[in-house]
């Protein structure tokens, strides 16, 4: 008849080995359980509320960083919005190469038209040559139905165009804004840039505030 073990008989040591020899997946499996269950509550607890979305395609790979979704903190504020609870989501990490090939190239600019038709972009700003292939498409909102009459009529001279798929007639789809102060001080885009508005979902105007902002024209609101 086998001899029972006693664990309380056993030096420390020995206790040790034969409980880590006998029982060890039991013990990983057990704090693999455990941490992840730790790795759930924080994440939901800390989760925040995405109010609004924004896409840089192109943007400039040396200023993107994973504090990007706090470059419209200044804006939630003065719109009351709890910024520990809420944010601006910043995609800035795709490039596309409007004349590229093969299929990487191909596969992201599918990514792009994949978050423009899913609604998940609000606003939209890239490179002119990247900007007008992607509002060929038809993805990106008549930027004078979307802002104030006034800073249309400002930034006339720098409106984008694209053609409507169905009428074939031309409206105002983004605003050329290189150099402007908002993206010298980011660094995002240090060559040239277009900002227009997509068909996101974002409430209380915050893609007319966030266009605004960027441009520098948000005191109207």
């Amino acid at each position: 008849m086998e001899k029972k073990v006693v664990l309380k008989d056993m030096e420390p040591k020995d206790r040790i080995s034969y409980i880590w020899e006998y029982y060890k997946w039991y013990i990983i499996g057990g704090t693999f359980a455990v941490v992840f269950g730790i790795y759930l509550i924080i994440s939901y607890a800390t989760r925040k509320e995405e109010v609004a979305q924004v896409l840089m395609v192109n943007a400039n790979i040396e200023a993107v960083t994973e504090d990007d979704n706090r470059l419209f903190d200044a804006l939630l504020e003065e719109n009351g919005y709890d910024t520990d609870k809420q944010e601006i989501v910043v995609n800035d990490g795709l490039r596309v190469n409007p004349n590229g090939v093969g299929q990487n190239n191909y596969y992201t600019y599918q990514s792009v038209l994949t978050i423009l038709e899913a609604r998940g972009a609000d606003i939209y700003l890239s490179d002119r040559e990247t900007f007008d292939l992607i509002a060929s498409t038809g993805n990106l909102q008549d930027i004078s139905q979307v802002l104030p009459e006034e800073i249309i009529d400002k930034y006339e001279d720098q409106l984008v165009f694209a053609t409507d798929l169905e009428t074939d007639e031309k409206y105002p789809c983004g605003i050329e804004i290189t150099g402007n102060e908002w993206l010298e001080e980011t660094g995002l885009y240090t060559v040239d840039c277009v900002i227009g508005a997509a068909y996101g979902e974002a409430e209380d105007g915050l893609a007319e505030k966030m266009i605004s902002y960027i441009l520098g024209e948000d005191e109207i609101y």
